[in-house]
């Protein structure tokens, strides 16, 4: 299905968020953006994403002036996994059938019902979307470009947000397409610095745990092999602890409960990406109302684990006590997380 930008957000953004929409204003979704989309990004991307847009969302330069004069926000279709900082790629489909921005992603990813996607196919309203920084317009990389760079392994169909490798990057040739913009450019581009490669899961490597790119972990069982079940060893080495996968708690089962002695001491509930609460208030998403069930049921501490964070969640399922980000976890955290499950 392809998708093109929200034009409502090029139309009119201001500081309190507000989006008109043809002729409606309403309050614009907030997902926690974390990056000045009017300066260029410092910070090290992890992923690289392309994202699809369908042939009417071609950015012409004053639409791209005001974004950097005005700081309008551009929100795209993306991928669930995607991280404040990824390097984005915009793909324009037929008839064009190339890449023609690039940008950075300015926030998390987060899920909504509630915006229209506009494209050349009819698409759903449930997709998730993150901010973008002011775009640049590149020379146009065809896709057979794009096709030599990923060795044949890309594949267009499906929904906007495909991981692009590292060495996709590396092998891409970005010239902007206005001699003024290329110092931006380069700003811009850097080769991601997640690791795609999924390391020995049996051994843990802080450093090598903390550096997988999200983008790598494309299912739930992925992220429960390279990082759920590593991190777990890890905290609950030298514990005497047992961790069950596949819990039964009354008709239900949680994806893993530490126990002892056969009773259950704490909850754990995988998921590949949570979608970041647009409000930021964790307790309001699904994912947060299924283990808070799990929790409340045995009246143990929980966590929630995707593949960007460690959540802690009381034992009343009622607030996260910790948000720990994968990418900046630390021996301490790791001694947090123990101390959480043993609830002392």
């Amino acid at each position: 299905m392809r998708k093109r930008l929200r034009r409502s957000l090029a139309d009119s953004h201001d500081q309190h968020g507000l989006v008109r929409t043809g002729n409606r204003v309403r309050r614009a979704p907030r997902g926690r953006s974390a990056i000045d989309p009017l300066a260029p990004v410092e910070t090290e991307p992890m992923n690289a994403w392309l994202l699809l847009g369908a042939s009417d969302a071609l950015l012409d330069t004053r639409s791209l002036a005001s974004y950097r004069r005005a700081g309008a926000e551009l929100m795209w279709t993306s991928n669930q996994r995607a991280q404040p900082g990824d390097l984005a790629l915009i793909y324009l489909t037929t008839p064009y059938k190339e890449v023609r921005f690039v940008a950075r992603t300015a926030s998390e990813s987060f899920f909504s019902t509630d915006l229209e996607v506009e494209g050349d196919s009819p698409a759903g309203r449930a997709q998730h979307w993150t901010y973008l920084t002011a775009p640049v317009e590149i020379e146009p990389i065809p896709l057979s470009d794009l096709r030599r760079a990923s060795d044949s392994a890309l594949v267009m169909q499906g929904q906007s947000g495909k991981y692009l490798r590292p060495e996709v990057i590396e092998r891409l040739q970005f010239r902007a397409a206005r001699t003024a913009d290329q110092a931006e450019l380069e700003r811009i581009i850097r080769p991601p610095s997640g690791d795609p490669e999924l390391p020995d899961p049996s051994v843990f490597d802080l450093d090598r745990w903390r550096t997988i790119a999200s983008g790598a972990l494309g299912l739930e069982a992925t992220v429960e092999r390279y990082v759920v079940e590593p991190l777990l060893r890890q905290v609950l080495e030298g514990t005497g602890l047992d961790l069950v996968r596949q819990f039964r708690v009354g008709r239900k089962q949680v994806d893993y409960a530490v126990l002892r002695d056969e009773q259950p001491l704490a909850v754990v509930e995988v998921k590949i990406a949570a979608p970041a609460p647009t409000d930021g208030d964790w307790t309001s998403t699904k994912q947060f109302a299924q283990l808070r069930g799990y929790v409340r049921d045995l009246v143990v501490p929980g966590l929630l684990i995707d593949s960007h964070r460690v959540l802690l969640v009381d034992r009343a399922g009622s607030r996260v006590l910790d948000e720990i980000p994968r990418r900046e976890t630390k021996v301490e955290d790791i001694t947090r997380i123990r101390m959480h499950i043993l609830d002392t």
